[in-house]
């Protein structure tokens, strides 16, 4: 098993764990999310391309998993300046979750982001994801706010 940065041959098998990940999401929120993700190869592409774009697969003969995050240098007229790691999209393939990549993968995560000088590492995460959210907390993730809604 190997953590490495992906490549743009690497796609179809990292869409299929996005497939995994949107489906999930579009039947808990259908309202919100599409039936079908629109993750394109040439979206993919530009991610690898830019600098500021973290994206590691775990492989053994295929890739069972990913991460991706962005760097994000914050500050506005009432916070400081900070730089934090965002997580934009974490997958693991249904049959290798709750083995043990997932936690390989937040590690790795973790040491490129204080390589980077980062000052944390962000996500979000949906309230019916109850799997997700153990598996965050367990990580030292804390909740830093609430997104509330009211549907009309």
């Amino acid at each position: 098993m190997e953590i490495t940065k992906p490549n743009i041959n690497d796609f179809n098998e990292i869409h299929s764990i996005f497939e995994e990940v949107h489906n999930l999401h579009q039947q808990n929120r259908p309202d919100l999310f599409k039936t079908k993700s629109h993750f394109t190869k040439e979206e993919f592409q530009n991610i690898l391309n830019d600098s500021n774009q973290i994206f590691l697969v775990i492989k053994n003969k295929h890739i069972e998993g990913f991460i991706h995050a962005t760097i994000n240098n914050k500050s506005s007229n009432n916070t400081i300046h900070y730089k934090n790691l965002f997580i934009s999209s974490f997958g693991i393939k249904k049959e290798y979750q709750n083995t043990g990549l997932g936690s390989k993968l937040i590690q790795e995560l973790k040491k490129i982001a204080i390589n980077q000088k980062c000052d944390n590492i962000i996500l979000n995460v949906w309230s019916f994801n109850d799997s997700a959210i153990a598996f965050y907390l367990k990580h030292g993730f804390k909740e830093q706010r609430k997104i509330m809604e009211i549907k009309l």
